[in-house]
């Protein structure tokens, strides 16, 4: 197969499997490897798009051919496999990510830069859950006719500079969300149901990369999502890799999940594991994290973090509290000083709209943002 595109356009391979499975998402898996004419190399793994469609997704950020070939794991089938090439030929950039490249970590800076090396500053809010909550079929702000309440939310920022959209799956939801989005489950932790990626999730992730937005994702939150998959790994791993599969070749940071660093029901190391497996699925190689719950860089779980070789980056939280509670210097500084030389960013600090002992509304949000850039962070995650 040929495939023609542009560079930092969304391309995809399908293919049509010729023979049925009982369980399409558990019993097979197909993983692809792109080689441009250079030597580089990017392996991605694919996924079931429903019924007996697979599909590869992937985006060229350079110009150039690239070969590739798909692979599949049931040998005998045939049908899921395949070899091509695909031009890409440089577009006329119509964003920032577009001109100077996917955001990405440079060693030893304690901030990021786009592919080119350009400074990337991190400016985001805490659109928690957003592929479950966020609708796309009506708009809840007051007054407002507009029809489309992630999209009057994903504008909204676009417009005042925002550079980072911060959310993550419920990724175990067992009911439909208050949105109306059915879970993402068609038979829960078994099988997965791609119609809902397509009519949901698929749509935001475009819009937002068309936008130039950068989506810093999770799969799921501390032990909420480990307690519904039965305190196992499994269920985890594999909703992680089929989100890796649909949604690696876009603008990406990872932050494994919400508040990981939970100790209960073995939250905190199965979520480690996931942000192992990602780092080895993620042929990009996108700058790769894990949301926190607050704690200095001594904390013992702060120290396990560190030590995990696919952490790249701090996602931290300083809490919300009342002013007393207030993050001071002393907890940013520990990071500063840390002995590997990673950029953090605050992530979730007082919030708009939450009571916080008293202390909320814009002043909240803009002294806390404060702190933190006076502290070295590499960027600001609004909260409201």
């Amino acid at each position: 197969m040929h495939i023609t595109t542009k560079t930092y356009k969304r391309c995809e391979i399908v293919l049509k499997s010729e023979k049925e499975y009982s369980n399409p998402f558990m019993d097979v898996d197909i993983d692809a490897v792109f080689t441009h004419s250079d030597g580089t190399q990017i392996a991605l793994p694919g996924f079931w798009n429903g019924e007996n469609e697979w599909k590869v997704r992937f985006s060229a950020e350079k110009a150039g051919v690239w070969k590739y070939t798909v692979t599949c794991t049931d040998k005998e089938n045939l049908s899921l496999t395949d070899s091509g090439e695909i031009e890409a030929v440089a577009g006329q950039p119509e964003t920032e990510l577009e001109k100077h490249g996917y955001v990405r970590l440079e060693e030893g800076k304690r901030y990021f830069v786009y592919g080119d090396g350009t400074p990337f500053f991190y400016l985001a809010d805490t659109h928690w859950q957003m592929p479950d909550h966020e609708r796309l079929h009506e708009c809840n702000y007051p007054g407002c006719n507009c029809g489309n309440q992630f999209k009057h939310l994903a504008d909204d920022r676009i417009k005042k500079g925002f550079t980072v959209y911060q959310t993550y799956f419920a990724g175990a939801r067992q009911k439909e969300s208050p949105a109306g989005t059915p879970p993402w489950w068609t038979e829960q932790y078994t099988l997965i149901n791609p119609k809902i990626f397509n009519e949901t999730m698929d749509v935001m992730i475009e819009y937002l990369a068309q936008n130039g937005i950068t989506v810093a994702l999770g799969f799921g939150t501390h032990t909420g999502s480990i307690f519904c998959y039965g305190c196992k790994a499994e269920p985890a791993l594999r909703f992680a890799r089929y989100c890796v599969a649909r949604y690696a070749c876009y603008p990406l940071m990872w932050i494994t999940g919400q508040e990981i660093t939970d100790l209960k029901f073995g939250a905190f190391d199965i979520w480690c594991q996931v942000g192992q497996y990602v780092s080895e699925l993620d042929g990009y190689k996108r700058p790769n994290s894990a949301h926190m719950y607050p704690m200095k860089s001594d904390d013992p779980r702060a120290l396990r973090l560190d030590s995990e070789p696919w952490h790249q980056w701090w996602t931290l939280q300083s809490g919300h509290g009342g002013k007393e509670r207030l993050q001071k210097r002393f907890f940013y500084e520990s990071y500063y000083k840390n002995e590997k030389i990673k950029p953090f960013v605050e992530a979730e600090c007082q919030y708009e709209d939450i009571y916080c002992e008293g202390f909320c509304g814009h002043d909240a949000s803009r002294i806390g943002g404060w702190i933190a850039m006076q502290s070295g962070s590499a960027g600001y995650t609004d909260g409201s």
